[in-house]
């Protein structure tokens, strides 16, 4: 479903933009004044990111609650306080530094290179 999302996205995005494409494809400038496949493209981004959201929260927040020695399960306010604390942290880092995008690539760029060289080497057959 994702590869769908991602794929209909970059198909409205970048070929109907191509050499003047911005590293955000949503962030392109309108072609016509009703410029319906990117509101199409910008609804399936809108539910890409919610899907991933829902998805991601919730393994962060248990792997953070774990990595502080809980190993017992979160009272109900404890739960809440600590989601809306991860939602905060998420979007004071989007406010304070709106091109991270860069940053993500670095770090998906060293990710990388961590993935396919030395990962392996750790892998004991």
């Amino acid at each position: 479903m994702i590869v769908i999302l991602y794929s209909c996205s970059s198909v409205f995005g970048y070929l109907s933009f191509l050499e003047k494409t911005p590293p955000l494809i949503i962030n392109r400038a309108a072609l016509s004044k009703h410029d319906y496949a990117m509101l199409v493209g910008k609804c399936v981004n809108i539910l890409n990111l919610l899907g991933g959201y829902l998805v991601n929260h919730f393994a962060c927040r248990f792997q953070i609650w774990k990595s502080f020695g809980m190993n017992r399960k979160s009272k109900l306010w404890e739960h809440v306080i600590f989601s809306i604390l991860l939602v905060t942290f998420a979007a004071l880092i989007a406010i304070f530094f709106p091109d991270i995008i860069k940053a993500i690539e670095f770090l998906g760029g060293f990710g990388f290179v961590f993935t396919v060289i030395a990962f392996p080497m750790l892998i004991k057959v």
